[in-house]
């Protein structure tokens, strides 16, 4: 087999035959004298021409038609060997080179061509975000996990034996405010808005801090209550209260008895001044 023709192409028995049939035809479209005795014994010359009938004898014409279009497929066979062409790792090249492997793409459905690294894996790449590796930069490297951050995908963190790596981004809220500046005459009792946790909130990470603003650095006292619904209100068995007169005083949830795990809470602060008043303001802030 010759490196040239991958196919096996039988070209030297096409040809050898190709001959045969043009010395054929060439044959039956000559004109052929032959002899023969008459009734009285005499020598008559006898012509035969080639017939047109059912005897299978091809014209001059049809001959030649013949005659080129084995020609032509003679050419086409030789013009195959610039084509193509065969290495020893079964490879392709020439003008036949195609891609093998498509894929459509959008909502047009184009056809686009798989790709492949120079060892001839599948180069795949996530679509629909910049790849950020962990240390913030770009890169092209292939991975196998990513997280979408704010429509940025991310690469998840792994240890050198490929040990998922894993640390809760929790962030820090301190929108809550539950009494915004308001005025507490003298021996007055404020009730706060209802804090809320809300669902799905890890109360594991560490207590709800509250931060308490007292304008006019009078004697106030602030005392918890936590409900079940949000709705109805319980007062704490033996909870302890907080008492101050500082301007600036921060407590968190278990130091004035709301255990780990509550839901709802408010509270009340009384002006235990018997004269003055003072602006309260009372803010709750956690990890979420």
């Amino acid at each position: 087999m010759s490196s040239s023709n991958p196919f096996n192409l039988p070209r030297a028995h096409i040809r050898a035959q190709s001959d045969k049939i043009i010395q054929s035809q060439q044959l039956n479209s000559a004109r052929t004298v032959a002899s023969c005795v008459d009734t009285t014994n005499k020598l008559m010359r006898v012509d035969i021409v080639g017939g047109t009938g059912s005897h299978g004898l091809a014209t001059e014409a049809k001959q030649d038609d013949q005659i080129t279009k084995l020609t032509e497929i003679d050419t086409a066979i030789d013009s195959i060997d610039g084509k193509i062409t065969a290495g020893s790792d079964d490879s392709i090249t020439g003008d036949l080179q195609q891609n093998l492997v498509y894929g459509r793409f959008g909502g047009d459905g184009s056809l686009k061509a798989a790709k492949t690294s120079s060892d001839g894996s599948l180069i795949t790449a996530p679509a629909g975000g910049t790849i950020i590796t962990t240390d913030g930069t770009t890169s092209e490297q292939r991975v196998m996990i990513l997280g979408n951050h704010n429509n940025n995908l991310r690469t998840i963190a792994c240890g050198n034996g490929g040990q998922l790596q894993t640390e809760i981004d929790h962030s820090w809220d301190n929108t809550n405010t539950l009494i915004n500046i308001v005025t507490a005459p003298a021996g007055a009792t404020l009730t706060s808005t209802t804090f809320d946790l809300g669902q799905g909130v890890s109360h594991e990470i560490g207590a709800v801090e509250f931060f308490l603003t007292n304008s006019g650095t009078l004697d106030v006292e602030v005392f918890p209550e936590v409900s079940h619904n949000g709705t109805v209100w319980y007062g704490i068995v033996n909870a302890p209260t907080v008492n101050t007169s500082k301007q600036y005083t921060a407590f968190a949830q278990e130091e004035i008895g709301i255990s780990v795990g509550h839901r709802y809470m408010r509270f009340q602060v009384t002006n235990n001044d018997g004269l003055a008043s003072t602006d309260i303001t009372l803010i709750a802030a956690y990890y979420k």
